[in-house]
Parts: structure tokens; sequence; C-alpha cells
């Protein structure tokens, strides 16, 4: 479904240093899963799969959880999580993040947003 990439920075030339200015965060640029429409089941279980195994990947539990929290939310609580627990991000998007000793995380765009081909079903009453 996705995998977690952590990678340890090795020198401190190699980290991205946490910043003084206001975290700004942005939706991640349109994206299509695949060549055909995904459902929202699938899409979900995609996400929870990604979620259960991010931190065997390493990195540390609460800088997970606190990316997930900041997926799962609006861009500005979005914010105040990724502030709040000291992330600084390598991307405006998120796809990368990276905790205060440089340890980089790597989020896919399906845990960021939804794909310009989601299958939309019209519910009929």
């Amino acid at each position: 479904m996705g995998c977690a990439c952590v990678k340890p920075s090795t020198t401190s030339e190699d980290r991205t240093p946490a910043r003084a200015n206001p975290v700004r965060v942005r939706k991640p640029t349109p994206w299509a899963y695949g060549n055909r429409p995904l459902s929202s089941a699938q899409l979900q279980e995609m996400r929870n799969t990604f979620w259960q195994n991010a931190a065997q990947a390493g990195g540390r539990q609460e800088i997970w959880d606190a990316l997930r929290a900041a997926t799962e939310g609006d861009l500005r609580n979005a914010e105040k999580i990724i502030r709040d627990n000291k992330i600084s991000l390598g991307n405006l998007d998120m796809t990368v993040c990276y905790d205060e000793s440089g340890t980089s995380y790597n989020l896919p765009l399906y845990v960021l947003s939804e794909p310009t081909n989601m299958e939309h079903r019209v519910l009929r009453a």
C-alpha cells in the first residue's frame, strides 16, 4: 500500500533547522492514484495500513502520532500540531518532515489528500 521512510541524519549539515517563522502548510498538488478510480473505503484502508506500519520504519512514535493528527485535521490545526511538536517541514505539503534530531519522516500523498480520481457515488434516497 505504501511505506514510511525514515532517514536519520548523519551530520548536523543534513538536518533541517527548526523554523522561527510561523509554519505554513499547503495542500499537496493534485494527484491521481493509478489509472482507475479509488473508492473512499480503499483510500481509508491505505491510510490505516500506512499509519499502522509507519513507526516500524523508525523515528519516534510521538512524532508519527502528531503527523497523523496533523494530516487528519484542517491546515490551521496541522500548523499548530507541527509547531507544538517542533517538527520542521522539508516540503510545505508535509511529504517530508523532520523531528528535532533531524530524523526525516516521509508521508505519501494519500495520507495528505484525496486523489483526483476518487470514485464518487451518488446516494439515492
